[in-house]
């Protein structure tokens, strides 16, 4: 097809497409970036600047730069971060043979916790987000799933889950991070069959039943993907209508939120985000920073809800710690995800792939990886596999319509998302792998 803009064939850099900055932007002279990707396409340096004429670096020294070094499964062996040219931070990290970090160490910059991880390879103690010198105490469940977190001894963070896995109440410390004093507020989530947010009530006790609750927000998510979010509605005078305060959400190609814009199409809060989602809060105007959105917003890198209790991500199946660039958990599909590092964010390519799920990467438009194929191709053939042992012998010519039968019933069983990002993968990765599929007498798309 041909060179596309913002792309450099030869070196493999990718820059992003220039548009006419509004008029803020124009003030505050915002940088572009520009990134490198190693031999097997993994991001391995992220230079912010302003781009040379022939877009191929950025000119002069970059406003901020961040490098990795990769070992052969994907983990960061070693991490620079540069501001202006001068390194603020050199750190390097080991880990063993099953890709859990054991050791973060630093010639320059502020020392890191060391993460610990239980016999399930969760995350038990983790660098606090907003103080990474300090630890997180992470608790988990029976299905690895992230039930409380503590700031040294405090209780920040509770969580429950319905038994679709979904996350339905969070029990949170509204003074965390910044003065953990215990957990004060609960949040109840309802969400559709395609396990979006659609509301969230909000209460100051314990035992509220939802349904006597008032709902808090509203969202409306678009079709063009699972996570992009289109806008939110708020009550805040408990008339029991989300009629008080509306908020549309601007993305980026990555479905990251860039902005908030109210009604009257002004800007009133903006992020800025590294690579992995490490995101910095500013104004409308681009002119101050801000330690938390002031507006309450939790839907930020990839779409994905911040806890900001925690500065975690939840990606429904996972929590995902952008500061480390991993989940705090294996993949519950194990190798099937198509990744044979059970912890690695989206094999190294943040900025081109995805993984709303926790589970299944899925494709930004434009971004085709051999791994977030194979993921969907070995959903599928395990689903085969299994109808496969459970089919009775001597079949005969019934085999074919028992089979079918069993598939679509064990596709049933899985949750919409990873039916959704299955189907995506498989239309997004061509036609062969959904034919193999349909040969064998899976659903038809």
């Amino acid at each position: 097809s041909g060179p596309q803009p913002g792309y450099a064939t030869k070196a493999r850099r990718i820059a992003p497409v220039k548009q006419t900055p509004s008029p803020a932007a124009q003030r505050s002279k915002l940088p572009s970036e520009h990134t490198w990707y190693d031999g097997v396409n993994r991001l391995v340096n992220l230079d912010r600047g302003d781009l040379n004429e022939a877009r191929t670096a950025v000119s002069g020294t970059p406003v901020r730069e961040e490098d990795w070094n990769l070992d052969m499964t994907g983990n960061w062996s070693g991490y620079v971060q540069k501001t202006a040219g001068s390194t603020a931070l050199n750190q390097e990290r080991t880990h063993n043979k099953v890709n859990e970090i054991t050791d973060i160490s630093e010639t320059v910059g502020t020392a890191w916790a060391t993460p610990a991880q239980d016999r399930a390879g969760n995350m038990t103690s983790a660098p606090k987000p907003a103080s990474l010198a300090g630890s997180l105490t992470l608790k988990w469940d029976a299905w690895n799933r992230l039930v409380e977190a503590r700031d040294g001894q405090t209780v920040i963070g509770v969580y429950e889950f319905d038994g679709l896995q979904r996350r339905v109440k969070r029990h949170v410390d509204s003074q965390a991070p910044d003065s953990p004093n215990g957990v004060d507020t609960y949040l109840h989530y309802y969400y559709n069959s395609a396990w979006q947010t659609l509301e969230t009530r909000q209460t100051a006790g314990e035992n509220d039943q939802p349904e006597n609750l008032q709902p808090k927000y509203q969202y409306v998510w678009s079709p063009r993907y699972v996570d992009a979010a289109v806008l939110r509605d708020g009550n805040t005078d408990a008339d029991g209508a989300c009629d008080d305060e509306r908020l549309y959400y601007l993305n980026d190609a990555n479905f990251n939120v860039t902005t908030l814009v109210d009604t009257n199409g002004e800007a009133v809060e903006r992020y800025l985000y590294d690579a992995y989602g490490r995101v910095t809060v500013y104004d409308g105007a681009w002119s101050n920073t801000r330690n938390a959105s002031n507006y309450a917003n939790v839907v930020l890198y990839t779409g994905r809800e911040r806890d900001a209790e925690t500065g975690l991500y939840h990606y429904r199946h996972r929590s995902y710690e952008a500061e480390l660039g991993r989940f705090g958990s294996r993949d519950a599909i194990g190798y099937k995800g198509g990744d044979f590092d059970l912890y690695r964010y989206c094999v190294n390519k943040p900025l081109e792939l995805q993984d709303p799920s926790g589970q299944i990467i899925a494709p930004v438009a434009g971004a085709c990886g051999l791994v977030a194929c194979r993921g969907a191709y070995y959903l599928y053939q395990s689903l085969h596999d299994l109808c496969d042992a459970m089919a009775p012998p001597n079949l005969g010519q019934n085999r074919h319509p028992w089979m079918r039968q069993c598939l679509l019933r064990e596709w049933s069983r899985l949750t919409p998302i990873q039916q959704n990002s299955a189907a995506a993968l498989a239309a997004w990765c061509g036609t062969s792998l959904l034919m193999w599929y349909q040969q064998k007498g899976g659903p038809k798309w």
